[in-house]
């Protein structure tokens, strides 16, 4: 089925290779890419993922971006045998694909290390980038990716980045991400990142240079937050500035599971900042969090339709059968 799919001329703009395991090796990719004297297999294939495939390794990867001149979207998750060289290949050779990749993900392929930022740097179409689950990586990858503060450099004008489970990533990551693309992220997800602290956030949400020295952009406006597990972020206070700044009218999700900062306070202002918007929080194991507060987030915001309460063993029937808000899954 595959070989018919990609077969010369092909107009398939697609291909997901989801969970692929083994059935998917740089021999089976070199066969499905490799151009044919009838014409590209490839030609129009805009959207390439493969998740799982543990057998593919550069060579085959590179088989495939090079037979993709109009590849905009690159999957190439849990795949313990690339590493960066696909990157450097991308943008040290004429491939078409370099001017048109706008969304990269590397997550969980584990020797991909703070080399390819470098190469990343390189795409300057590229908006978003999912880098989860590279233990490796450290503040260095962002800085080469985006540059030191005040680089004239041109750098990709991230909208999405995703670096959960990144263990060495800091507060000095957020700081280079308010200078060099804050206006213009739209989602962001360091969960379990246990180094980021209020701090960071505070850096992110800030709207000008306290010296007056630095002209900043705008702050982000988010529509998806994901800070899950970050247990130094431990100031209420910082967390409601952080979304008055950041979130306002614009969140659509959120996820602050496990994190000590989370008051009533806090889920208040969710509900006041976010009321026309949020559709989706995850407030799990926020033992701080009362019936009362919660009822004033399901009341107030109209579009939420799911809230995840799991460990929040403090809440009672007096909010889980008293909301009302008739469209709301409430899991826990």
């Amino acid at each position: 089925p595959l070989a018919n799919a990609l077969a010369p001329n092909s107009p398939l703009g697609s291909l997901h290779l989801g969970q692929c395991g083994r059935g998917v090796s740089d021999d089976l990719l070199k066969a499905l890419f490799s151009p044919c004297a009838e014409g590209p297999r490839a030609g129009k294939l805009t959207s390439l993922k493969m998740h799982g495939a543990y057998r593919a390794g550069d060579n085959g990867v590179l088989c495939a971006i090079e037979n993709t001149p109009a590849l905009e979207e690159l999957e190439l998750s849990h795949m313990p045998r690339l590493t960066s060289r696909v990157l450097d290949t991308i943008v040290s050779t004429p491939l078409a694909c370099r001017d048109t990749l706008r969304s990269i993900s590397l997550k969980g392929s584990e020797h991909v290390s703070d080399l390819a930022a470098s190469h990343l740097a390189a795409l300057h179409n590229l908006q978003c980038l999912d880098v989860s689950g590279l233990y490796n990586i450290t503040d260095a990858f962002f800085e080469s990716l985006l540059g030191s503060s005040g680089a004239s450099a041109p750098h990709p004008r991230l909208v999405e980045i995703r670096a959960a489970a990144c263990p060495n990533l800091t507060d000095s990551t957020l700081k280079r991400l308010r200078v060099a693309c804050g206006a213009t992220l739209a989602t962001l997800d360091f969960s379990e990142c246990t180094h980021i602290t209020d701090a960071g956030l505070l850096a992110l949400a800030k709207r000008d240079d306290a010296a007056g020295s630095t002209a900043l952009q705008p702050p982000p406006t988010l529509a998806t937050l994901r800070i899950a597990r970050c247990r130094g972020v431990k100031s209420a206070d910082v967390l409601i500035t952080f979304i008055q700044n950041c979130c306002k009218e614009s969140l659509v999700e959120v996820s602050l599971s496990s994190v000590p900062a989370v008051t009533d306070g806090v889920v208040v202002e969710l509900a006041q900042a976010c009321a026309t918007a949020l559709r989706i929080a995850n407030l799990s194991w926020c033992r701080e969090v009362t019936d009362g507060a919660l009822g004033v987030l399901a009341d107030g915001c109209s579009r939420l339709t799911e809230l995840s309460l799991y460990g929040d063993t403090q809440i009672s029937n007096f909010f889980l059968q008293g909301h009302r808000n008739d469209v709301l899954d409430i899991v826990y």
